[in-house]
């Protein structure tokens, strides 16, 4: 297609039969487009959660303030000890936080 605007696609049932939950195969969704994408849809992490988004075009329009919300969970911020200076002036090593969903 030459022109696609984002809200026109997402929005149709067959789409969002696809990304439902009767579907995890799907992974991955592509956008493209030989002239331009209208970017005018907010991704919700309900339905977008995990998914691979690829947006291919030569023009690309963000219409508003748009959020795409695609990533896994937020990890618990639970740090076992914060980085500090020792004795000599060299850093010490802080504890690893616990990774998030990706």
């Amino acid at each position: 297609q030459k022109k696609i605007v984002m809200s026109e696609i997402v929005r149709q049932e067959r789409f969002n039969e696809l990304l439902s939950c009767e579907h995890p195969s799907c992974e991955q969704v592509h956008f493209i487009a030989t002239n331009v994408i209208h970017v005018d849809e907010n991704f919700e992490m309900s339905k977008w959660h995990g998914k691979n988004v690829v947006v291919m075009t030569k023009t690309l329009f963000v219409h508003d303030k748009i959020s795409w919300d695609v990533s896994g969970n937020s990890g618990k911020q639970l740090f076992s000890s914060d980085a500090g200076t020792g004795p000599s002036g060299v850093g010490d090593a802080g504890g690893d936080g616990e990774a998030g969903e990706s």
